[in-house]
């Protein structure tokens, strides 16, 4: 009604006559309907639309082996001269009330190269405001399912996704362009050859989205994003890997230039198992409860300018090997802590580690009854790794027992390894628990010696280490009991 003018289209159908098409309509479409503003058509040379309603598409393309398609029907076209500018054009712009687009469904079979793809039940939504220099609008979109696969002598390759929905806002005015997205993703698989991968119930959340686009092309982006999903499982022959929930996400994410910042970034993850078993048949479990990650930090592309901490807390962690050698290690928590900086060529690192029980079992034999273990290692080397400084404060903690070390050289040219090497104990070990630390095993080798109190060790040796074997410049050692 005016001042709407409308267009209709029932019933479009176009037919696939070639013989061993897997279908006989090669497009169609069961309505499509489009209103524009007449009157300022009419009256300011504008093509304004307000609603587009398109349901019922078919789509079905075919390649036969022999390379002919089921859209030879339409021949080549010939070349077209380029369009010149005509100073009577009119803009179109979309004032959209709705566009609606329902329904689509599309298959793509390729028997030259194996391929077979297909979407089931698209479903697209919009409706906002958009011309030539702004864009304000909401989108939704619906698909039930999108599956491919590649099947040839060399290779067999699919995947299948189900329920896909995506939730967006968008605007851009100017060049200055914002985003809110959501993206739900019920089920996936991927398989290829023996290896398959599944991924369930996954969310990403993309939120405050922003970034310029103009003459000069896409500018600084920054974005938070959050992704969820469950049962994440890998299997390939000779292992099998599952996860519980997974989240990840971050604050901000930033990226400027040649430069990118993240700030709040966490990836946590539970109830890991991975199990393995080798051609001869021997099974390795190894299981993880839950794994939390934390990062801050900012990087040239280029890594010529570093700077990031990191935390890794691990929970609950197993491992067992079958065989003829059976092993079990359990651990209650592990703990990383490290912060890395580079600067050009030179390069700063310091990392600690900490786990308050290890328990090591092998053969029925208990080697390590649940004992705390750590260390601290800070370094310093450069992009060639031709130098290195591992600093004061170096040290490493095995049940409440601690060694000091540092050293300092250079690595390759005529010498392996040359430089500097200091170890000491920052306080006194005591012997008896050094000896209760040695598995039963091996305590006949102590039978007769009966030693007790405290030992303070420092070593210090200076040399290097040549093809032709060890090169010592000097060493001194002190040993207190």
């Amino acid at each position: 009604s005016y001042p709407f003018l409308g267009f209709r289209l029932n019933g479009l159908v176009i037919y696939d006559d070639m013989e061993d098409s897997p279908s006989d309509t090669l497009a169609a479409i069961d309505k499509f309907t489009v209103t524009v503003d007449f009157k300022t058509l009419y009256k300011d040379k504008k093509i304004i639309l307000t609603n587009l309603f398109i349901s019922g598409v078919a789509a079905n393309l075919y390649t036969a082996a022999d390379g002919s398609s089921n859209l030879d029907v339409f021949g080549t076209s010939e070349e077209e001269e380029e369009p010149k500018d005509d100073e009577s054009s009119m803009d179109i712009y979309a004032d959209l009330q709705k566009i609606s687009v329902k329904d689509i469904n599309a298959s793509y079979k390729d028997l030259s190269s194996g391929i077979d793809a297909g979407i089931n039940r698209l479903d697209i939504e919009l409706k906002g405001l958009l011309n030539y220099d702004s864009l304000d609008a909401k989108a939704g979109v619906k698909l039930a399912q999108v599956n491919a696969a590649i099947k040839t002598d060399s290779m067999d390759v699919a995947a299948y996704l189900k329920d896909i929905n995506l939730d967006a806002v968008l605007a851009k005015y100017n060049d200055d362009v914002s985003a809110d997205l959501t993206l739900n993703l019920k089920e996936t698989q991927a398989t290829m050859d023996d290896i398959q991968a599944n991924l369930n119930n996954l969310k990403l959340v993309l939120s405050n989205v922003s970034t310029t686009m103009g003459s000069e092309g896409l500018g600084d982006l920054m974005a938070g994003f959050r992704i969820t999903a469950s049962d994440l499982s890998y299997s390939s022959e000779g292992m099998m890997t599952e996860t519980g929930n997974i989240v990840m996400k971050a604050d901000k994410a930033t990226l400027a230039g040649d430069s990118a910042n993240v700030s709040g970034f966490t990836f946590d993850s539970r109830d890991i198992s991975l199990t393995l078993e080798d051609s001869v048949g021997t099974v390795t479990k190894a299981g993880i409860a839950k794994v939390l990650l934390g990062l801050e930090g900012a990087l040239k592309l280029d890594l010529s300018d570093v700077n990031t901490s990191l935390a890794i807390d691990v929970e609950g962690t197993t491992f067992d090997q079958g065989g003829e050698d059976p092993m079990n290690v359990i651990t209650d928590v592990l703990s990383l802590k490290a912060d890395a900086t580079i600067k050009d060529q030179d390069i700063a690192l310091l990392a600690e580690f900490n786990t308050p029980s290890v328990t090591v079992e092998m053969d029925s034999a208990l080697l390590v009854p649940g004992w705390s273990f750590g260390f601290t290692l800070p370094v310093e080397t450069n992009m060639d790794v031709t130098r290195f400084n591992i600093k004061e404060g170096s040290n490493i903690r095995v049940n409440g027992q601690q060694i000091a070390f540092n050293a300092n050289g250079t690595l390759g040219g005529q010498q392996i390894v040359a430089g500097h090497a200091r170890i000491r104990t920052p306080r006194d070990l005591d012997i008896d628990r050094l000896i209760s630390m040695i598995p039963e095993a091996f305590a006949d080798a102590l039978e007769g010696i009966d030693v007790h109190g405290t030992v303070g060790l420092d070593i210090n040796v200076k040399g290097a280490l040549a093809d032709n074997g060890p090169v010592l410049d000097n060493a001194s050692a002190k040993i207190s009991l």
